[in-house]
């Protein structure tokens, strides 16, 4: 499953099958099928974060470690 996390609620049905997924908004990651990622990312609803984040989306959710 792929990560982002979403600045504004956002849901997405898929065009065959039927099936769908919503997401609310939240400061923390959240696990979603790659399909509804997307989605969200291209939908500007969400920023991808973790191992399958594309460079320059993770950019602006990057936070610097705790010391």
């Amino acid at each position: 499953m792929a990560k982002a996390i979403f600045h504004k609620p956002v849901g997405y049905t898929q065009p065959k099958g039927g099936g769908g997924w919503y997401a609310e908004a939240s400061k923390d990651p959240q696990s979603f099928p790659e399909e509804f990622i997307a989605y969200a990312v291209e939908a500007g609803a969400a920023t991808r974060v973790g191992e399958n984040a594309k460079t320059g989306d993770q950019a602006s959710a990057a936070k610097p470690a705790a010391n």
